[in-house]
């Protein structure tokens, strides 16, 4: 793991610490980041098929069971920060397009730098960020849907007022036809 990684997991329970602030700022770190995490994650498993595929007498010079509860401490701590981070991401920056593209393109980027196309973990981040990004743009348009019929709610009430206003000061056949008008 880098040292923006080990920033920013929590030194007394190995929790990953995320804040919005961090995300907003640095969305190519956090790309980085995950794309680093999920590479780790391949490498452990290599490191767990070599204890596998020990030799017989490999077997007998080492300490197979520590060996093995090393690797899978370590295989577990790597995948639990690599969720922390997506879930604080998409917890964090729903609705921030920007941000999700930006981490996004970090991922896209270092992928393609580092040769993980096949990486399993990283197609999992960028199936969640996907989602995440069309979860906020629905979110974004509904919103501006709603802005839209607030705006034209008032103006009809705005309108309904305006005419009630007009047609209770009249009289007689005049206010039945403003009375006719208003329900058309």
């Amino acid at each position: 793991m880098n040292q923006t990684i080990e920033q920013l997991i929590d030194k007394e329970d190995g929790e990953v610490v995320l804040t919005k602030e961090y995300i907003e700022r640095n969305p190519s770190i956090i790309g980085e980041q995950i794309t680093d995490l999920a590479k780790a994650v391949q490498e452990i498993r290599g490191e767990l098929q070599g204890i596998k595929n020990r030799t017989w007498w490999e077997k007998l010079g080492a300490n197979n069971t520590r060996d093995l509860a090393e690797a899978l401490i370590k295989q577990n701590d790597t995948i639990s920060s690599f969720i922390s981070i997506i879930q604080g991401i998409i917890f964090l920056a729903t609705n921030n397009t920007v941000v999700l593209a930006g981490i996004m393109q970090a991922i896209e980027k270092k992928e393609v730098e580092d040769g993980i196309s096949d990486n399993k973990y990283v197609a999992v981040a960028k199936d969640y960020l996907s989602e995440a990004i069309i979860t906020a743009n629905k979110v974004q348009n509904n919103e501006k849907t709603i802005n839209e019929m607030r705006t034209q709610i008032s103006y009809l009430i705005k309108k309904q007022r305006m005419n009630k206003i007009v047609c209770f000061g009249l009289s007689g056949i005049t206010l039945l036809v403003c009375i006719l008008v208003l329900m058309q």
